[in-house]
């Protein structure tokens, strides 16, 4: 299947038009060939952007295993050129994608300490390199001292 779209492309000198196709079939297969977790399913929907909004989309696409009983449904609709396509992304009970939330809280939890710890680490060396420093200055003010009675005497 085929989508036709046009691009205009304006410049100071003069106007244009870029008009290319795009393969339906190889979008779908891009799309799949990124890791699309089990249970996540895609059902395409378009219609010529001519049409009243009151015609029906048509199937562009779906997914082989769509299930009837899906959980969650997340839709985007978007006008191009020459068509209105609406992607729907469904979430059916086998879904096992997205992050394990008691992993994530884990980590979420270790990265604090973590950050904590470094933390206290950097205000610990801080507070070293002002003692050594006051350190110096004491010794300099005692050396100078030393050498004013060594003059007197």
């Amino acid at each position: 299947m085929t989508a036709y779209v046009s691009i205009t492309i304006n410049n100071s000198e003069q106007n244009g038009y870029l008009i290319g196709a795009i393969g339906l079939n190889n979008l779908i297969n891009g799309l799949y060939s990124l890791r699309v977790p089990k249970g996540l399913h895609l059902y395409l929907q378009g219609r010529a952007a001519e049409k009243s909004h009151n015609t029906p989309m048509e199937i562009l696409y779906h997914h082989p295993s769509h299930h009837t009983s899906i959980s969650n449904v997340t839709s985007v609709r978007t006008s191009i050129a020459s068509a209105e396509l609406q992607f729907n992304w469904s979430v059916s009970p086998d879904f096992i994608g997205g992050p394990n939330i008691q992993s994530s809280s884990i980590l979420l939890v270790g990265g604090s300490i973590v950050t904590l710890l470094i933390s206290l680490f950097t205000l610990f060396l801080f507070e070293q390199n002002r003692k050594v420093q006051q350190r110096v200055l004491d010794r300099t003010a005692e050396l100078i001292m030393s050498e004013r009675r060594l003059v007197e005497i």
